[in-house]
């Protein structure tokens, strides 16, 4: 949690946006899908399911939510300041 909050929260605009875009871009494209499933392969096994609305909601919300995390970088960072071809490496420490 320490290392989100120092790159996704960072006064560093390029951190910022690269933890942005990890984190962002993580959840709109891999982590739903694959919850779900797990979700409900443990669902089959238990006695009282456990309710998937809340999960199942977001997974829709992402599916709108994927292209804006591409598109955001260009949009909301000033050019002359930002390389968004850094955000790969700028990405990594808010996943690690």
């Amino acid at each position: 949690m320490e290392t989100t909050f120092n790159t996704y929260a960072c006064t560093d605009q390029n951190i910022a946006m690269g933890a942005s875009f990890a984190i962002e871009n993580w959840a709109a494209n891999s982590l739903w899908t694959p919850w779900i499933a797990g979700m409900q392969k443990l669902n089959k096994t238990l006695d009282k399911p456990v309710h998937l609305g809340y999960l199942t909601y977001h997974e829709a919300q992402e599916a709108h939510h994927s292209q804006a995390t591409l598109d955001e970088p260009d949009q909301a960072c000033d050019p002359r300041s930002f390389d968004p071809n850094s955000l790969p490496r700028l990405a990594v420490p808010a996943l690690v």
